[in-house]
């Protein structure tokens, strides 16, 4: 009992410090966006699926040595954004 009592006021001791700065971290964050809007403010994130031939080469290739009566896993959807 005392044992697990000092290992959670040691793991609360150690996360307190995170648990108090956190909101200072997204603050930070908030004006790095804030300012890279005013650098480039007509700057565009894309969202792009990447399909190619060459995802279900692969599959093809690290499945080949599979069982016949396993289950492939479905072919990975590449989704590359920028």
């Amino acid at each position: 009992m005392l044992r697990s009592s000092i290992i959670a006021l040691f793991f609360f001791i150690l996360t307190m410090p995170s648990l108090l700065i956190a909101d200072d971290k997204l603050a930070v964050l908030e004006a790095v966006v804030a300012a890279s809007k005013q650098v480039q403010p007509d700057l565009q994130n894309y969202l792009a699926i990447v399909e190619t031939s060459r995802i279900e080469e692969m599959m093809v290739q690290l499945t080949g040595g599979m069982p016949s009566d396993v289950k492939p896993p479905p072919t990975p959807v590449i989704t590359k954004f920028w």
